[in-house]
């Protein structure tokens, strides 16, 4: 029962009451009524009275009270809304423990999963679910972390192989040197100056491959200490283009790019950096006299930097082309030591981007770059 806002106190000229609920009382037909009177809920029970002749209804009793909200409520309503509202709380409190449950479930599958990998150092791949949730990129990003454990430890596990081959040949050149000046009976004067070239050569071979490797250790270091700022990068690109054409005449350089401003929060140096050891593999891999392409465009979240160059193409494997210690090249160019791409990796994911490489839709010749966070 609710207020009925059409029931209105009405009175007659001699003062006597004429609502309707008294006026239905009178024809001997009680009613009750719930109405709003000065802001307050009342309820009210009219009742006829009848007379002991029989000869009808001789008045009218009318009874009022103030009613709360709660009291509107019958028994039966009453025991049938609390056991709906315990119903409901059971539900949401098994939904809340199997959640918990659940979250505990996955999150153990984390640590336990973790764990191995710390100790075999890499171990398979979680599968995400299918719900998106923060566990689920969670577990994405921990995929993303064990793929590069495991690339550090191959690395670490070529490194000591790789190092002791490239220093192997220059110092058995040098130590045959040595042992070519120092015998003075079967070696000629004329031959004094082509040794000590041969060995000057290995000693500059050595001198270059400590200064790659150092070159990368610092690279590594200044990663985690660089600041970025806001940077025009066709700006950039631009202004490397033209000194490139002007440190390599040999090669012709050009840049493409459709956007006037492409502004992101980068380091400036580490940008730099990269595409030298782009450009200098593209400049490896190409014929002077051809064209180099720099190349800068938005991809959704991302602005892409590409440097591609005519030649041969990439070989299908090319998933480990951005790892240390590897190289595309068939042959010992230029004392490469196959970490330039490497570095190209390291700076591009310092700035939430990822490094990639493909052939040419021709396959006229190959492209590689990296994206960085715009």
């Amino acid at each position: 029962m609710f207020p009925n806002p059409d029931l209105n106190l009405e009175y007659a000229k001699s003062g006597r009451e004429t609502s309707r609920d008294i006026v239905n009382a009178l024809r001997g037909l009680p009613e009750s009524s719930l109405f709003l009177k000065n802001d307050q809920l009342i309820t009210r029970y009219a009742t006829p009275i009848d007379s002991d002749a029989g000869v009808g209804v001789m008045g009218v009793v009318v009874a009022e009270q103030p009613l709360q909200i709660a009291r509107l409520l019958s028994a039966d309503v009453f025991q049938e809304l609390l056991l709906q509202t315990a119903i409901a709380f059971i539900l949401v409190a098994s939904c809340l423990i199997g959640f918990t449950i659940l979250l505990g479930q996955r999150i153990r599958r984390i640590d336990s999963h973790v764990a191995e990998a710390m100790l075999t150092g890499g171990g398979t791949s979680l599968s995400a679910g299918w719900l998106n949730d923060e566990i689920d990129q969670l577990t994405n990003r921990l995929n993303t972390q064990l793929e590069e454990q495991r690339r550090l430890q191959g690395y670490l596990r070529r490194l000591p192989a790789s190092l002791s081959h490239e220093i192997r040949t220059p110092v058995a050149v040098i130590r045959s040197t040595l042992d070519l000046l120092s015998d003075t009976e079967n070696t000629d004067a004329s031959q004094h100056a082509d040794l000590i070239a041969r060995a000057r050569a290995s000693l500059e071979r050595l001198g270059h491959i400590i200064a790659i490797m150092n070159e990368a250790n610092r690279l590594e270091k200044a990663i985690y200490v660089d600041e970025r700022q806001p940077t025009d990068l066709k700006n950039l690109l631009n202004e490397l283009t033209l000194a490139y054409g002007s440190t390599y005449p040999k090669w012709t350089f050009c840049l493409q790019s459709d956007d006037r401003e492409a502004m992101a929060p980068v380091s400036p140096d580490l940008i730099v950096q990269a595409l030298d050891k782009l450009v200098s593999n593209a400049m490896s891999f190409s014929k002077p006299g051809e064209t180099i392409t720099l190349q800068l465009e938005r991809r959704g979240l991302w602005w892409r930097i590409t440097v591609s160059n005519p030649g041969d193409n990439l070989p299908e494997a090319r998933e480990d082309l951005f790892a240390p210690m590897v190289s595309a090249r068939t042959v010992d160019e230029e004392h490469h030591l196959g970490l330039g791409l490497y570095m190209v990796a390291l700076i591009a994911k310092h700035h939430g981007g990822e490094p990639w490489a493909r052939n040419t839709p021709d396959y006229s010749g190959a492209e590689v770059g990296f994206t960085v966070r715009a």
